[in-house]
Parts: structure tokens; sequence; C-alpha cells
């Protein structure tokens, strides 16, 4: 079972707004290396999942991987967290066999296709480059992007993985050869891409 909540805003509440509203409970551990907006950003993220949750959740059962991959230690749960400027979103898989899922939100800032031809000359492979060339604009770029960090964010690889990671193939798998579905969105100004094991 696929749960998601999206917290969208228009102008960032302050932390102690955040706590309030979600409790602090997580806060040392979600807050681990951030600062600013990423840092209440990722307190919100936390606060989803705490929402999703309900009384399963407990914030001393959550540790990271070798890979800095979060997961709640003795839950038979997967989430990922992701956050961009006026979205945070939290996507949880539980109730399955073996609970997998990614997610990843990007905003559109503008991007010049200078700036995002750099990108994806450096991480997209080249069929996805491809795709991109054909239709240079900020949406088709983002597409894609959030799409290789979702399924990386899956796979728990690491970010060293999004080069190998390919988002063109059919049907769409990672770079081990598991079978995993995009499901793509938009929000206003945000795509957002989740990725979950293929149903069988």
């Amino acid at each position: 079972m696929v749960l998601m909540r999206i917290f969208r805003y228009e102008v960032l509440p302050d932390e102690a707004t955040v706590a309030d509203r979600f409790g602090t409970g997580t806060a040392a551990f979600c807050t681990a290396g951030k600062r600013g907006r990423g840092r209440i950003e990722s307190l919100i993220g936390y606060g989803l999942l705490r929402e999703l949750l309900g009384e399963d959740f407990d914030p001393e059962q959550l540790r990271r991987d070798a890979n800095g991959r979060p997961y709640p230690e003795g839950l038979p749960i997967d989430f990922s967290i992701s956050h961009t400027e006026g979205l945070v979103v939290c996507a949880l898989e539980k109730d399955v066999e073996e609970p997998r899922i990614g997610v990843d939100a990007e905003a559109e800032r503008g991007r010049t296709t200078e700036e995002m031809e750099k990108i994806a000359a450096r991480w997209f492979t080249e069929k996805e480059r491809k795709q991109f060339l054909k239709n240079p604009t900020e949406d088709c770029f983002l597409k894609i992007w959030t799409a290789k960090e979702a399924m990386v964010k899956f796979s728990g690889a690491g970010l060293g993985q999004l080069r190998k990671t390919d988002t063109t193939a059919k049907p769409v798998c990672l770079p081990d050869g598991t079978k995993v579905c995009l499901l793509r969105k938009k929000r206003g100004n945000v795509r957002l891409t989740l990725c979950v094991r293929e149903r069988k």
C-alpha cells in the first residue's frame, strides 16, 4: 500500500510553527547537516511521516544506512521524503513483502537551456540526453531528473548511481535489473515523480 502526504506553502513557516504542528521528536535526526530552508522543509517532511504512521511512529527507531538513506528500524515499511521550494512530500509503502519507495520533487525556477544542457551532459544517459534535446524545456528536463532521483532513492544506492540510471528503458529498470514503475504528476510549478516496484 502506497500512501503520500504533500505540504504546499507560499511562505515558509518558521521552525517554531512547524514544531507546534508536527512535534519535535525527530528534530535532531532529520535536521542533521541541514540549515535554512532545507532544515525547516526536512522537519515538515518528517512531520508528514508522523501523520502517515500515526501511533506506529517512533522517532527512536529512525536510522541511516551506509549510504545515508533513512529507515525505521524494526518496522516493515519504507518511506521517502523530498522537498523543493513551495512543496514538501512524504511517500510511504507498507503492507507488502518488500516495501521500497522513492519520491522526488523539483520546482521550476527558470533554468536556462545552457544550465540544463550542462547537467544533462554530466548526469543523463545518452538516451535521456537525446530525449531532452528534442524538447529542451524545463518541464522535460524535470521529468527526467525527478525520475532519476526517485529511482536512485528507491535503490538506496546513493547519488553516484545517477549516471547509470536510465529512465527511458521499457520496462524501466534499475541498474541491477529490478523492474520499477514511475508515476509522474505536476502540482503547479512542481514536478513530482514516485518510484515503486513493478507489480506482477
